[in-house]
């Protein structure tokens, strides 16, 4: 008996529905098995019995597809019934979990797979959007319920301790409330962290598998210095074993902090009588003591910006005997120099106000000061026709207007970018309809929709 029939006598042709259903053994997961070679030359192997008569009568399988089962009998190997799809369309076809979960139209809570509402991970699953919203919202709201109750900007200490005064508060562009020292120790945290991680890649070893004994004192001495430091350890711990390099990388870093020299210490304050100090050719207006009379009522003023900026005007540094006075507010202070040139900034600006609104002493934040420069002129001629005692209060309705402006232009801006965003989706929504298919009906609804909103908007 040849191959071929030996085949067809396992075949019954007599099937329901067409089918050809094989009537000799199967293979584990039910689908018929045909065995084809000889044992003598090791060739012997058991084949797909629908594979086998579909390559038998049509051809072979194109590369990278599978065989499907249109009538889903397992046992049957009727060509007509048999389809080459790739294994994705199978798994669909068939009845599965992979395929019963892609023919539902809706998530467990109800809401449609539809075009707005379904999102596709990287993996290929399907997701709920709304369902996904209400579980973030409902972590979010256990999170706030965790919380301490406290009302919001009423605190007068950050959560490490530091007070919240005018020197150390800063504004965020969305109006938090943060600590500068909570914020300058962050940053430094955050840059000696990553030239430590420029270290490690120098010596090729993992991220945070060694401690190189840089401390924050050290990182401020070699941060300059950084391409140094990172050439030297590349050169020095090349191809070494990562214990080794870490060694080197470690001597490396400690070799260069003792090769770069001190920094050069703020000299002290002059000792001898009172004299007006020249420093760098500048002549200060203050004697020494009266400059640390001067820095000392700085440092106890509530308002420090008017004390700071007559300290800078008559050169209170120069006659303490620092060199700037960037040195001067580093380490009297222990300000920035960045903060210090706000701080000036800011009292140059309120002094202007102030003169405009006729010489009314008024508190301004920075923000304030800034939003008020532009408009001198008005504060100018409306506190001339206002009494002396209404001149903070015509300074307080300007503000007020600057500050109702700069909301309507906030509230145009967000308008602006959601009809944008609608405008877009519009788009997206019209190339769907356009295409035809499932989606089309949902995406000529939510567009009927996103239309009415504009026009309203619009209006």
């Amino acid at each position: 008996m040849t191959v071929s029939e030996r085949f067809w006598s396992k075949v019954d042709k007599g099937g329901p529905g067409g089918c050809w259903l094989w009537t000799g053994g199967a293979v584990g997961n039910g689908y018929g098995g045909f065995g084809v070679g000889s044992l003598t030359d090791g060739t012997r192997r058991v084949a797909y019995a629908h594979r086998y008569a579909y390559e038998l009568l049509v051809g072979p399988v194109p590369e990278g597809l599978v065989l499907g089962h249109r009538c889903h009998v397992r046992r049957c190997i009727n060509p007509v019934h048999l389809e080459p799809v790739t294994g994705r369309v199978n798994a669909l076809r068939g009845k599965g979990s992979a395929a019963a979960h892609a023919r539902k139209t809706h998530c467990p809570k109800g809401h449609p797979y539809d075009l707005l509402n379904t999102y596709v991970d990287p993996a290929g699953r399907r997701h709920c959007r709304e369902c996904s919203r209400t579980k973030v919202n409902a972590w979010k709201r256990k999170q706030r319920a965790s919380r301490p109750s406290r009302a919001r900007g009423t605190e007068t200490h950050c959560p490490a301790g530091h007070l919240y005064d005018e020197v150390n508060t800063y504004r965020s562009p969305r109006g938090d409330r943060q600590c500068r020292i909570c914020r300058r120790a962050a940053r430094m945290r955050y840059n000696q962290g990553r030239f430590i991680q420029a270290i490690e890649d120098a010596a090729d070893v993992p991220h945070g598998s060694h401690d190189f004994g840089i401390t924050a004192a050290d990182f401020r001495v070699l941060k300059p210095h950084r391409a140094l430091v990172v050439d030297r350890v590349r050169a020095q711990a090349g191809g070494l074993p990562a214990e080794q390099a870490a060694e080197v990388a470690r001597r490396v870093a400690a070799e260069i902090r003792v090769e770069i020299p001190r920094r050069a210490r703020v000299p002290s304050p002059p000792s001898g009588p009172p004299r007006r100090a020249v420093v760098g050719g500048l002549v200060s207006d203050l004697t020494e003591p009266e400059a640390r009379a001067h820095t000392d009522e700085i440092k106890r003023a509530r308002r420090r910006t008017p004390a700071l900026l007559a300290a800078y005007e008559r050169r209170a540094w120069a006659a303490l005997g620092y060199p700037t006075w960037e040195a001067y507010v580093r380490a009297e202070l222990d300000m920035s120099r960045n903060r210090a040139w706000q701080l000036l900034r800011q009292g140059r600006v309120v002094r202007e106000i102030e003169a405009a609104a006729g010489g009314v002493s008024m508190e301004l934040s920075e923000a304030e000061a800034l939003a008020l420069k532009p408009h001198l002129d008005r504060i100018r001629s409306e506190a001339a026709k206002a009494p002396p005692e209404q001149a903070a209060e015509v300074v307080a309705e300007v503000d007020q207007e600057v500050v109702t402006e700069a909301a309507r232009e906030t509230l145009r801006l967000r308008r602006e970018r959601r009809q944008h965003r609608e405008r877009q989706e519009i788009l997206l929504l019209e190339a769907v309809v356009a295409e035809g298919g499932a989606d089309a009906v949902l995406a000529r609804a939510e567009l009927r929709r996103l239309r009415q909103g504009v026009r309203r908007v619009i209006r």
